[in-house]
């Protein structure tokens, strides 16, 4: 057993096979950086029963399957990135009321079907980028519920409709992209007041850009091209 191991390092290898058992009897691993390695098969759920282990980064591997439910439930990970994964399905459940996640990247992996609600239930979350899959639906208003929420991109996905508009009144958000779906209906003339940053192009939107995007105060960059 490594005891004392703590970090793991293997990115930019050309490793292929599954993820060591072995790697989720080290006690003190606290971080295993894959990035870029192409790792193959399924992910190994003992790793995610460390006690201390709270950064995993497996972006850019070609670890494929279901993501394992074990990742959204996890006591320890503070930071999760899947991105560019071959990973298929559905963003699992989410039923830790007390996750200490706060960043969260599941971008351009190919995932499909609605954002469960229960993504509400990481009160932590700052930052969830979703870019680049294939979520429809609606955007759960439960998300407009975490209180520390700073950044959320779910650009390039099939979301329709009217954007809901509790996304637009998110006291702590600084930064929503929407780009590249298939939002439609009016810019809301609100929009400014409370969101900093946001990206609407490449959508549907119809009607008139609003007269008070010039006396909102908070706005500092809007894309609707």
């Amino acid at each position: 057993m490594l005891r004392n191991l703590s970090v793991l390092d293997l990115a930019r290898n050309s490793l292929t096979g599954s993820i060591p058992l072995s790697l989720g009897s080290s006690p003190s691993l606290v971080s295993l950086p894959l990035r870029t390695t192409p790792s193959q098969g399924p992910s190994r759920r003992p790793l995610l029963t460390v006690p201390r282990f709270n950064y995993c980064n497996l972006v850019k591997n070609y670890l494929v399957g279901d993501i394992p439910p074990a990742l959204f439930n996890s006591t320890s990970l503070r930071r999760l990135n899947l991105g560019r994964t071959n990973f298929t399905g559905s963003i699992p459940a989410v039923s830790n009321l007390n996750s200490p996640l706060q960043y969260l990247t599941l971008s351009v992996i190919g995932l499909e079907g609605t954002i469960p609600s229960s993504l509400g239930n990481f009160s932590f979350l700052r930052s969830p980028l979703l870019a680049a899959n294939q979520f429809q639906g609606i955007i759960p208003v439960s998300i407009s519920r975490i209180p520390n929420l700073q950044v959320l991109d779910i650009s390039y996905n099939n979301f329709r409709g009217t954007v809901p508009p509790y996304i637009y009144k998110i006291s702590s958000l600084i930064y929503v992209s929407l780009a590249v779906n298939q939002f439609t209906d009016a810019i809301p003339f609100d929009i400014g007041y409370t969101l900093p940053n946001m990206i609407l192009q490449q959508n549907n939107f119809q009607g008139k850009i609003p007269r008070s995007l010039t006396k909102a105060t908070n706005l500092e960059s809007i894309i609707l091209t």
